[in-house]
């Protein structure tokens, strides 16, 4: 069976004020595309369908166009669960009604498993949904649960697994697929991009280690946006997100995973590159080769984090950098090298300086001109007031 993965769509998300809607039209019509052209069998969204719990109208029917052209247009069953940005309540309504139509929608997770069973050539391939569900809510689910004993992350998920692994083991399921939204740790620490992914973790505490999925011939995971396998055999997966959602997430190569198992359960796993409608940037050095620079041209449709060289700060930077690149989203100065003088130090506190005279400087270092006879005046005044305030001992 061929086993489509994808998770983490985060479908209405604002990119630095800047809707990506239309980028993630764009990307899932290249998922539609992906699909259709390896003969996918099957397509499993491994959690944050949406970024929000409540999302917007116009998020919701581009998941619901998605899901028509992927069940009606290809045949391709799907199978979808909840993440930590979704609403389970919300995700899960009128599931009862769709799973008829093949497209198996798990929001809450509830003390009996409702796996679903899929056919191949080869007979019967069993999927456990485990969407994600916060700890302490979810207390009730645990058996023998200590009432005193805080409920993490990774017993919770352990749980949900021993479950799955049982019902597995009563009915004699031969090729058993578990889907999960977690936080799911092998021998390294995996990649994790932190600017966009919500932590369901202390300090590793709640790290679900990949031995809690074992004897299942696939795990689709969800929640870390990079693409990447957890076991050398690439068992345990997570298929990363549909777009580059931070600049961390810049180098990323985002994608589709197909997962091929076989009939007694061996796995081929490869990944298939969708390519973003807008790519992401860093860029370093001063405005003027940022500005003037040939290599950058084909940047300009890029979202871009420019890093200024520039010193002092140049004047309208950003309204300048996006005169080059419209998409630019994120602007730093980087600080400049200063030796610290033991000396210096050692002498103590410089004597007090006249205010106009450090005013001077602070204007001829930064802005490169010397104040005018206006910003003088402005700048006597406000010192006059500061004094006077001091002078009545800090009450206006």
């Amino acid at each position: 069976m061929r086993i489509a993965h994808l998770a983490d769509l985060h479908l209405g998300r604002v990119f630095h004020g800047m809707s990506l809607l239309e980028d993630q039209r764009h990307a899932l019509e290249r998922v539609v595309a992906a699909l259709r052209d390896e003969r996918a069998e099957v397509l499993v969204l491994a959690g944050d369908l949406y970024d929000r719990a409540l999302p917007g109208a116009d998020a919701v029917r581009l998941f619901d166009e998605f899901l028509r052209e992927v069940n009606e247009s290809l045949h391709v069953p799907v199978i979808a669960i909840a993440g930590n940005h979704d609403s389970a309540d919300h995700l899960g309504f009128g599931a009862w009604l769709f799973s008829r139509g093949d497209v198996h929608v798990r929001g809450r997770v509830d003390r009996d498993l409702l796996p679903i069973t899929l056919e191949d050539d080869h007979g019967e391939v069993t999927f456990y949904p485990l969407p994600y569900v916060e700890p302490e809510a979810a207390r009730g689910l645990l058996d023998d649960a200590d009432p005193a004993a805080p409920v993490t992350h990774r017993t919770l998920v352990q749980a949900l697994v021993g479950a799955a692994r049982r019902h597995r083991e009563a009915n004699a399921v031969t090729r058993s697929v578990a889907i999960a939204h977690a936080f799911v740790r092998g021998d390294q620490w995996p990649d994790e991009s932190r600017r966009s992914e919500r932590s369901l973790h202390l300090g590793g505490v709640g790290a679900v280690p990949t031995e809690a999925f074992a004897g299942f011939d696939y795990v689709a995971l969800g929640h870390l946006h990079r693409p990447q396998s957890l076991t050398p055999d690439g068992r345990v997966r997570y298929a990363g997100s549909l777009l580059k959602y931070s600049f961390d997430e810049s180098p990323h190569d985002k994608g589709l995973t197909l997962a091929d198992l076989g009939p007694r359960g061996e796995l081929a796993v490869r990944h298939v590159p969708i390519a973003p409608r807008r790519d992401l940037a860093r860029l370093a050095g001063s405005l003027e080769e940022l500005l003037t620079r040939a290599e950058y041209e084909p940047l300009r449709g890029c979202f871009i984090s420019a890093e200024l060289t520039d010193h002092p700060p140049p004047l309208q930077a950003m309204e300048r950098l996006r005169a080059r690149f419209p998409h630019a989203a994120e602007l730093h100065f980087k600080r400049p090298q200063s030796a610290v003088d033991p000396a210096a130090i050692a002498a103590g506190p410089p004597p007090v300086r006249d205010p106009e005279t450090v005013f001077h400087e602070f204007m001829q270092r930064y802005l490169a001109a010397a104040p005018t006879d206006d910003e003088r005046a402005v700048f006597r005044d406000a010192l006059a007031k500061a004094r006077a305030l001091h002078d009545a001992g800090g009450r206006p």
